[in-house]
């Protein structure tokens, strides 16, 4: 008897067990443990840099569990497949989180989804839940409470000096990288660069003056949330605003519902129409709205380079991935530098 075929058989269960154990074990790591997600922008610079592949622990608030096969990964990748997408497509599970083993935290870093988009931003967390939130010539007020500047926030600043010498080959010897440098113009350079950059630049030999330089444009108001002209709210001068905490109770009227609009409609599902005679949620006429979930302001650490939650509004706690922990490994993308890997960032702490 030929026993050959079973024994290929055999071994081929057996590597195709192997590979099934790798394909379990790839996804629970994916779901539950961690994420990798790549820094494409300057927005959270100088913490994070275009260029960075970081760790994402998806285990420190509890992993954000699927809501449809859709987010299962290599699951996902099956549904091009046209008889699984039939079978698989249109499943969908309640929002639900792993327990963590800490709550989200004025200070950390998230990486979040983005409503209606496959697109994940990064962003340091500046308010939670409850919060009253104030920005004040940059500096943001929690609370009334004035808020330390971390080491690595970039503020603004107009550069000028004694010999107006702002080319290329002068600005790489002195602000190093060419995602310092935003723009040159009759009035000098201005400059994104963290504090103690500043304040070494403020010390160099040729510095005529150095200033911080808030944001005071006037015909922009509507691009910040909640994208009402009259507030005149730009990145520099913004709020009070209130984070929304579940379980508080706001007033609904005409002045306040645009702050809360889209939480209602997007985040927790629920139909409003606003007419002369009131507000209807769910078709029930109501002047007060509690909300289901907890949400958080995110701002980047490059301050005025940032597309966050002054313009976006609130983010929910379901949207949130996870907290970044570590870069895995760093490319050099800045034009004025060497490309190349950065050694110095490899395997190094977010904070």
């Amino acid at each position: 008897m030929n026993f050959k075929p079973l024994r290929v058989l055999l071994i081929s269960l057996k590597y195709l067990g192997w590979l099934l154990a790798i394909v379990i074990i790839v996804i629970i790591i994916r779901i539950f443990l961690i994420e990798f997600y790549y820094v494409p922008s300057t927005s959270m610079a100088a913490t994070l840099y275009n260029g960075d592949e970081i760790i994402v622990s998806k285990s420190s608030y509890g992993a954000l569990l699927p809501v449809s096969p859709n987010e299962i990964p290599i699951v996902s990748g099956l549904l091009y497949i046209k008889p699984i997408r039939k079978w698989l497509g249109d499943i969908h599970w309640e929002y639900r989180r792993a327990p963590g083993w800490k709550k989200p935290l004025r200070g950390d870093i998230m990486v979040f989804k983005v409503h209606n988009s496959r697109e994940l931003l990064i962003k340091r967390c500046v308010a939670g839940p409850g919060d009253t939130l104030k920005i004040v010539s940059d500096t943001i007020f929690i609370n009334n409470i004035a808020q330390k500047f971390t080491g690595t926030v970039k503020l603004n600043y107009r550069w000028q000096t004694f010999d107006e010498d702002y080319s290329d080959t002068t600005l790489q010897k002195i602000i190093i990288r060419r995602d310092n440098l935003i723009r040159i113009d009759t009035n000098g350079a201005v400059l994104a660069l963290p504090i103690a950059d500043a304040q070494r630049l403020s010390a160099f030999k040729g510095t005529k003056t150095l200033s911080l330089l808030p944001d005071t444009s006037t015909n922009s108001f509507h691009e910040f949330f909640p994208h009402i002209q009259r507030l005149r709210w730009n990145s520099s001068y913004y709020g009070p605003l209130v984070v929304p905490q579940k379980g508080a109770s706001v007033f609904l009227d005409s002045l306040s519902l645009p702050f809360y609009r889209k939480i209602i409609e997007d985040y927790e599902n629920k139909q409003i129409e606003a007419s002369n005679d009131g507000i209807y949620i769910n078709g029930k006429k109501t002047q007060h709205y509690t909300f289901c979930k907890n949400y958080y302001f995110m701002m980047g650490d490059n301050r005025h380079c940032s597309y966050d939650s002054r313009f976006q509004g609130f983010v929910p706690e379901n949207y949130i991935i996870g907290r970044a922990k570590y870069i895995l490994f760093s490319i050099e993308k800045d034009s004025w530098l060497k490309k190349g890997v950065r050694w110095g960032r490899t395997l190094k702490s977010i904070r």
